[in-house]
């Protein structure tokens, strides 16, 4: 049985009274326990108390009752589905001792029934899914009615700063899918306000849903909400990369012209989002110390999807496999113990191959080579980023913060790059 998302909206789920809201919560959760099913979960009461409370801060009592109906419901035999399984995982991982980068982002809930594609028009969807709803909410703080993440509330400025850098970052996916308003002289609020109508006409009927089931906070600082997005969006874009760099090995040196392709369009679309971290410095230290005191133990070298484009460019090195890094992604281990090509492997089959004309090589090598340019930029940008934010300090995942990126930001992501043909 598929579970149908609700299609909510954020006004629907924050107007509950701020008194009654915990009393609400475990009433409702108790009637869910004594007949359990995946359709009596109160999914929207939910996630409201999460949001409402930060996720550090969501009761005892009201965890407890989550986790026995999730018992129950891992127990029976009514055709449930997994997705709600998924949620409930992501929202008790704190009390699991699961928590970290992967559920901090729920990602699971996130990639929800992900069929794996490479075609762009689902990219451009779901990077405009996320950034548009951030958009949403940092246009609609000064005026809500009901104010959640109120911890440290960001001013005017900060806000039109913010929304500013968002449609910079939303404008050419936009325009891919034909929303981009034709009409000049808009006003960022204007822009904003068409922009969140015209892709609210398409977009599938649950992905508000799944937007609002995967901002799930720890705590109550306004600029949590864009450091999530920002930090789901990245992940969104490295899964697809690395999907592409997978179907680029696939081909070896089968399709060369359509290699070349696929590589420029990795950097095309590792170029776009670079931005991203310029929208993540609009981040104020002190609001990000704050909230940062409760993700100990999430941090960005747990990113799957990062660790996996690196795998698939080249093997690492002895010494990086067995680094922290490597170490903090358990989960890549069976995948590069089947793994029986590289990127960096097929490029030196292109060089020896006699069916491939030296144009081709050079351009395919070229385009290799203009994708790891943007992984280094990405990495040195990244890396400035966490020494403004962090200093000195260790990281959220047990690692060194700053000095940890700086050891790595110049390491070579291919190696055959290098050679020439005629060589070796």
């Amino acid at each position: 049985m598929t579970i149908a998302l609700p299609n909510l909206r954020k006004d629907t789920i924050l107007n509950l009274d701020r008194d009654g809201t915990e009393n609400s919560i475990v009433h409702q959760l108790i009637l869910c326990l004594n007949r359990p099913s995946a359709t009596s979960l109160p999914v929207s009461e939910i996630v409201n108390t999460f949001q409402r409370q930060g996720k550090h801060f969501v009761p005892k009592e009201v965890l407890l009752l989550l986790s026995r109906i999730r018992d129950k419901l891992s127990e029976s035999d009514d055709g449930t589905d997994g997705w709600t399984i998924a949620f409930l995982d992501v929202l008790l991982d704190k009390a699991d001792q699961t928590y970290d980068y992967h559920s901090y982002l729920a990602l699971k809930v996130l990639f929800w029934g992900d069929e794996h594609r490479i075609d762009e028009t689902a990219l451009d969807e779901n990077i405009l899914a996320l950034l548009l709803d951030l958009l949403d909410f940092e246009t609609a703080a000064p005026n809500q009615a009901v104010r959640w993440l109120d911890r440290l509330p960001a001013d005017a400025e900060l806000l039109d700063l913010r929304c500013q850098r968002i449609l910079k970052l939303v404008q050419r996916p936009a325009e891919r899918l034909g929303i981009w308003p034709s009409t000049k002289d808009l006003s960022a609020p204007q822009l904003s306000h068409l922009l969140l109508e015209l892709f609210d006409r398409r977009c599938p009927p649950t992905t508000n849903a799944r937007l609002h089931h995967t901002i799930l906070p720890v705590a109550t600082v306004h600029d949590e909400y864009m450091f999530i997005r920002v930090l789901q969006t990245f992940e969104t874009v490295f899964r697809w990369l690395a999907r592409v760099l997978q179907r680029v090995i696939d081909l070896d040196t089968d399709n060369i012209d359509l290699s070349t392709h696929l590589m420029r369009r990795c950097s095309v679309r590792l170029n776009e989002v670079q931005f991203l971290l310029t929208l993540l410095s609009s981040m104020r230290k002190e609001a990000f110390a704050d909230f940062r005191r409760f993700t100990e133990g999430a941090s960005a070298i747990q990113s799957h999807s990062y660790k996996l484009i690196e795998a698939l460019c080249r093997t690492p090195d002895p010494d990086r496999l067995n680094s922290a890094a490597f170490q903090a992604v358990p989960g890549l281990k069976p995948i590069l113990s089947s793994q029986t090509s590289t990127l960096d492997q097929v490029l030196e089959r292109m060089k020896h191959s006699i069916a491939i004309s030296d144009t081709k090589f050079e351009a395919f090598k070229d385009s290799a080579t203009e994708f790891e340019t943007a992984v280094l930029r990405w990495r040195k940008f990244h890396h400035k980023l966490a020494v403004s934010m962090l200093g000195k300090t260790t990281g959220t995942g047990y690692t060194e913060g700053a000095s940890y990126l700086d050891k790595v930001k110049d390491a070579p992501l291919l190696l055959a790059t290098t050679s020439r043909r005629g060589s070796g």
